[in-house]
């Protein structure tokens, strides 16, 4: 089935999205996939293209969408911030609700994503589960090994790629601590990140999901950070349908 597009006005801010219906339509499980660091809803390598058809082939309708400042949503790469991230996915959240009122609706992030989702769960999204993909605790690590690879420019941003990375994130991490309030979380949980993830480190994949009452942590075998093997993606999807009880 083609994949359709769709756009969410967050505040006046057009948030780009896609998504990926199964053949049989949309079903009881609808899910909200958001993206990392730099990313997009593709992500590298189409990891979520990939990821949200194989969902899709058992049933599950994904939405995929562009952060604020990414991807080919409006707003500006420097504004991000973890905290405005929350608040997207928040918003995002009630207005699935009111489009599919009678589904059950997942919540799921990768790296970055990943962080601002668990913390939009602990502050009360309730999903129905939350899959967090190589969640990003070490995010002003990641962030800063990004500005050291960029080049710095009198404005005070880092040029990566391209992407100016502003003041703004990076004095929100300065005091962010990426695992306050993630023990409130108390809905079905998996924490999924490869054991060949150069990113974020597998200690900080563990930590969170022992912060959050009832998690499970899922390794797998030899997958990097945007799991990019074939093999490795069976498996994130065989691992998330299970979290969802649809496997």
């Amino acid at each position: 089935m083609p994949t359709p597009n769709v756009v969410f006005d967050d505040q006046g801010v057009p948030l780009t999205g896609s998504i990926d219906v199964p053949d049989t339509g949309i079903g009881r499980d609808v899910l909200l996939l958001m993206h990392g660091f730099t990313g997009h809803r593709m992500e590298l390598a189409y990891f979520f293209v990939d990821l949200g058809r194989r969902l899709a082939a058992r049933g599950v309708t994904v939405y995929r969408f562009d952060f604020r400042g990414c991807g080919e949503s409006g707003g500006r790469f420097v504004d991000i911030s973890v905290a405005d991230q929350i608040r997207q996915i928040e918003a995002l959240m009630h207005w699935l609700r009111e489009r599919h009122p009678e589904v059950r609706l997942h919540l799921a992030g990768f790296s970055m994503g990943g962080l601002a989702a668990a913390h939009a769960t602990a502050r009360g999204a309730a999903p129905a589960t939350l899959t967090l993909i190589a969640p990003a605790g070490n995010l002003k690590d990641v962030v800063q090994r990004n500005c050291d690879a960029g080049v710095a420019l009198a404005d005070g941003t880092v040029d990566l790629l391209a992407l100016p990375i502003g003041p703004t994130l990076r004095d929100e991490l300065a005091n962010l601590d990426t695992y306050a309030g993630l023990a409130r979380i108390d809905v079905p949980t998996l924490v999924i990140q490869g054991s060949a993830d150069a990113a974020v480190p597998l200690a900080v994949g563990r930590r969170i999901a022992q912060t959050i009452p009832g998690a499970r942590w899922h390794e797998v075998p030899d997958a990097d950070h945007i799991f990019g093997r074939i093999a490795a993606r069976d498996a994130l999807a065989r691992a998330m349908l299970a979290r969802m009880s649809l496997e």
